[in-house]
């Protein structure tokens, strides 16, 4: 429950955002959104793919119903609030200057500590969330 309220957490600036949607879909749709990518730095393929009980805990911030997120990850609206949540959040693309900057600093790293391979991905991928790079950019960028 801790999780939820780390990254689910709406504040009134969240909130306003996402009212800004056209729709009670759209606005817990969004929301949701807002914070997998708080959580896991990344969106879902199917951002319905939320688990029931985070579902309920941002519609109850929103005053909406756990159903009424229904059919959202078919629509092209999703696209957009990615979109809107990466500007406003500032979540940073996993492209080139990022991508070399984290060769340099792994090779650093290994070459100097000794770590096992599974603690380098584990300090890169912490180092990535760190600097906001969402983690997929590439993937579903429209």
């Amino acid at each position: 429950m801790a999780q939820l309220g780390a990254f689910f957490h709406l504040d009134a600036d969240d909130r306003r955002r996402a009212m800004a949607a056209n729709g009670a879909r759209n606005q817990l749709g969004w929301s949701l959104q807002l914070g997998t990518a708080r959580f896991l730095n990344c969106f879902l393929d199917d951002p319905e793919d939320v688990p029931a009980a985070v579902v309920d805990y941002v519609a109850e911030q929103l005053g909406l119903q756990a159903a009424d997120l229904k059919g959202y990850g078919e629509k092209e609206a999703r696209w957009d609030h990615q979109k809107q949540i990466r500007s406003s959040y500032g979540f940073t693309a996993f492209e080139g200057e990022q991508w070399f900057a984290l060769a340099c600093w792994l090779y650093k790293r290994a070459w100097t500590t000794g770590e096992r391979p599974i603690v380098l991905f584990d300090l890169a991928t912490h180092r990535l969330v760190e600097a906001g790079v969402d983690l997929q950019w590439n993937r579903f960028v429209r």
